[in-house]
């Protein structure tokens, strides 16, 4: 499956840009991307004014936090992130409105721990995942100032999601259980604000 979405991915990129123009750099943007009201993000595009590179990344996310149990104290360590690489396409509507459309490539990771604070071995639970992805781009910037430009954008697209859970008893025996998703359509962060600055 990961072999077909990687075929899949590389063939619709490549056809949908394989007439893009090339040239000398017009245009630098760089900005902040707000998902779902509580997903924070950078965005940096580069290119010609009506075709640009994008580079976008969700912050770093992590933390460690403490569950009092019954029996015990759980510990719990969290990391993730995200990047996306694709190409935009715009067309001028209006002296102020401009319509975007474009593709993104995407590549997501998260790793969990849950463990015994008290405990000798390795006791507790891991789980990593792997989420690389294929997203359609539509939206519209809106011209606020002379050099900053307000952007709503919609990403429906595919996902192919393969995580893998260790749980390791206290006697040191260990379970793994394996998990592949495919996914398509929109999800919570498929609707994006962005904030970005022109130079």
């Amino acid at each position: 499956m990961i072999k077909k979405l990687t075929f899949i991915t590389t063939l619709l990129f490549t056809t949908t840009f394989l007439n893009a123009q090339t040239g000398p750099t017009k245009s630098q943007e760089l900005g902040v991307t707000f998902s779902n009201f509580d997903s924070f993000g950078f965005t940096y595009r580069v290119g010609k004014e009506n075709n640009l590179w994008r580079f976008s990344t969700g912050f770093i996310s992590g933390g460690t936090n403490t569950t009092e149990g019954v029996t015990e104290e759980l510990k719990r360590t969290s990391f993730g992130l995200g990047v996306q690489i694709g190409k935009e396409l715009r067309k001028p509507i209006s002296e102020k409105f401009t319509l975007r459309y474009g593709l993104d490539l995407s590549f997501r990771f998260n790793h969990n721990t849950d463990a015994p604070i008290d405990a000798s071995n390795n006791e507790g639970t891991k789980y990593n995942a792997y989420v690389p992805g294929i997203n359609f781009v539509l939206g519209t910037n809106f011209q606020v100032a002379e050099r900053l430009i307000l952007g709503a954008e919609l990403l429906p697209g595919a996902s192919y999601s393969y995580s893998k859970s260790s749980i390791i008893a206290t006697d040191g025996t260990e379970q793994v259980v394996e998990q592949k998703i495919f996914n398509y359509g929109f999800n919570n962060n498929s609707a994006i604000l962005s904030l970005v600055y022109q130079f």
